[in-house]
Formats: C-alpha cells, sequence, structure tokens
C-alpha cells in the first residue's frame, strides 16, 4: 500500500554530513541563551536585588559613584566568571579522560585525583605555612601522584579476571578514600590551623576573584589548547593501541601529554575552589546527547555545559535559603547525582526498547 522513498545517495550522503554540523551549532545556541539567562539571574538575585539594565550599564559604563556597579563588578560578576571557567574545565577534562579511558565513568574525581590535590594542599599548609592562595604546586603534585597511582594498581588489577571497564573506577575510589582518610587525619592534627579552609574542602566559590584567575588562566588556557590538539590523536586511539600505532599515532605520549593536562587543569580548580565532584563525570554524557565524542566538537559543548552547569549550581547555592549561602559543592554534586540517575535510567530504557 505504501510505497517506500529512497532518497539519491549523494543527497542522502549530504544530508549526514550537513545534519550534524546544525546539531552542533543548534546545541551552541541554545546552551548559550541558556547560560546567559543564567548568569544575569545570577547577578541580579542576591540580598539586594539588581534590575538588568543596571548590570549592563555597570559592565559597559562602570561608574564608582554608584554603589551598585561596585557590587556587580566586584562581587556577583567575578563569582560568576569563577564558576564558569572552573565548570569548564572540569567539563574538559572529565571528556578527555573518558574519552582516553573509554570508560564513562571515569572522571577526575572518581580518578583520585581531586583527593590527591587537596592531601597535597592541606600538608602543605601544614607543614610548610603555605598559604591557601599559593597551593597550585602541591595541588599539581598531589593530582600526578593519586593519578599516577590509581594508573599503577589498574595495570596490577588488569592482570586479574574482573572486567577492565571496572579496573580504574576501583582503583580510583581506593585511591580516592586513601587520601581523604589521610586529609582528614591530618586536619585533626591541628584543626585551628585549618579553620579558614573548612569550607574550600567542600568546594567553594565565594572566595574567588579575578586575581585568582589571574594567576592561573595562562597555564588553564595552555592545557585547553593542548587537549584540544590531541583529539584527533584521541579519535585514532578509540581504536586500539595496535591500529594507533599503524596510522602513525604515538600512543604513549599521547596518552601521557592528555593524563598531564588533565592532572593540571583538575589542580587548577582546586587550588582556587576546592574539589568540585560530579561536574566532570556527568557533563560528557550530556554532550553526547547533542554529538559524537569523535572530533572536538563534544570537548567544546563539554566546556559550555561545564560553565553552565556549575554556574547554575552556584545560583541555586545562592538562593535555596536565602539569604544564606551554601556551599556549592554540595549543590553541584546534588545536581550531578540527579542527571547521572537521570542519564543511567534513560540508557537502560533505551537498551530495553532496542
Amino acid at each position: 500500500m505504501f510505497q517506500r522513498i529512497s532518497l539519491p545517495s549523494t543527497l542522502s550522503r549530504s544530508l549526514f554530513r550537513i545534519l550534524p554540523s546544525y546539531r552542533f551549532f543548534g546545541a551552541v545556541f541554545l546552551l548559550t541563551l541558556m547560560l546567559l539567562l543564567v548568569a544575569l539571574t545570577h547577578i541580579s538575585i542576591g540580598a539586594r536585588p539588581i534590575a538588568w539594565e543596571d548590570i549592563f550599564q555597570a559592565i559597559f559604563a562602570f561608574d564608582s559613584q554608584q554603589f551598585v556597579h561596585h557590587i556587580v563588578i566586584k562581587q556577583r560578576l567575578p563569582r560568576l566568571v569563577v564558576a564558569m571557567a572552573c565548570g569548564a574545565m572540569l567539563g574538559l577534562a572529565g571528556f578527555s579522560a573518558q574519552k582516553m579511558f573509554q570508560n564513562p565513568l571515569v572522571s577526575s574525581s572518581t580518578l583520585g585525583v581531586s583527593s590527591g590535590a587537596v592531601f597535597f594542599s592541606l600538608c602543605a599548609i601544614y607543614f610548610f605555612n603555605v598559604s591557601e592562595n599559593d597551593i597550585f604546586i602541591p595541588a599539581f603534585l598531589g593530582a600526578a601522584v593519586a593519578g599516577l597511582f590509581t594508573l599503577s594498581m589498574t595495570e596490577m588489577m588488569n592482570r586479574s579476571s574482573i572486567s577492565k571497564n571496572l579496573h580504574i573506577v576501583l582503583a580510583g575510589s581506593l585511591v580516592s578514600m586513601l587520601f581523604s582518610s589521610l586529609s582528614s587525619f591530618l586536619m585533626q592534627l591541628d584543626p585551628l590551623r585549618f579553620a579558614n579552609v573548612q569550607d574550600w574542602l567542600l568546594g567553594d566559590i565565594s572566595p574567588a576573584d579575578f586575581t585568582d584567575l589571574s594567576r592561573i588562566y595562562p597555564l588553564a588556557l595552555l592545557a585547553i589548547g593542548v587537549l584540544l590538539s590531541q583529539g584527533r590523536s584521541l579519535d585514532v586511539m578509540i581504536m586500539g593501541e595496535k591500529q594507533a600505532r599503524s596510522a602513525g599515532v604515538n600512543v604513549t605520549r599521547t596518552r601521557n601529554i592528555t593524563l598531564l593536562c588533565i592532572f593540571l587543569l583538575a589542580s587548577l580548580v582546586v587550588s582556587i575552589v576546592g574539589p568540585i565532584g560530579f561536574i566532570g563525570l556527568v557533563v560528557p554524557h550530556i554532550s553526547k546527547l547533542f554529538v559524537s565524542e569523535v572530533g572536538n566538537k563534544g570537548a567544546w559543548l563539554s566546556m559550555l555545559i561545564g560553565g553552565l552547569l556549575l554556574s547554575l549550581s552556584d545560583l541555586l547555592a545562592r538562593i535555596i535559603i536565602a539569604p544564606k549561602v551554601l556551599i556549592v559543592g554540595g549543590v553541584s554534586a546534588s545536581i550531578g547525582s540527579i542527571c547521572f540517575l537521570c542519564l543511567l535510567y534513560f540508557m537502560v530504557r533505551d537498551k530495553r526498547m532496542s
């Protein structure tokens, strides 16, 4: 009764090439609008509500005599920019980690990297009296040590019969628990010395400002640029190490450079706002709803989604029980866990339907 309509082969191939691009740019447009709306709401809502026209005047025509302009430029705008930047870094780090390991449960938090960065930072504060503003180097060393420890344990467990996809997650969980327990023990030695970092340990954006970003943005841009440049090599590595080597990819160098950048981005975030969980784990899954992980489109979307999620988390942290402000780390973990459970539900449902 019904006749199947088939498109010409050239037209169908053209459509398959064009539609993904429209899907990507459509996602960028939608997410950008959402980020702009969240940003304006983030700045306007607070102990003193600020109209949107006053926000634009403060940004584009700052008047030092206006108290509202000082609130926008020196308090709310820096907090928003820090949230967007840290969310973007965590999103890209999580996307790169999942792409390299081909494991949907990998992120800087599940690798134990954040816990290692926190422990080494506390050691620097306790033993060497390092200021909270100068903990990037110990945070990076801790991230690298914890990450390498996780990878070493993974290689040991690969000799067993356990599923290889669970090796790195299990090893990362063990390393994370180890460094978290060591951090708790260290803080009990002198609670007064660590009184100022209690909120930082939970992931706190409120103290950060443009000064903190000015210290880390060169390294952050370098790590982001390097990760984006490794996208093509990581695409080839998806097919397997043998195929990648036959295609001319230096697998060892690509893996080491990618890991170094992941450790760097995670430690940069920890050094200014503390450990932020679930952003790097959930963001890559959301980006895959729009584009595939092949190429750099997923990486760009992950940065955009990461900035949006952490900005939204900080907005909710400021309004849930206003005028009291919650710690953004707990809010982001709650949002991330809910998003991840929803993604798991739809994945399981789609699998059963297929």
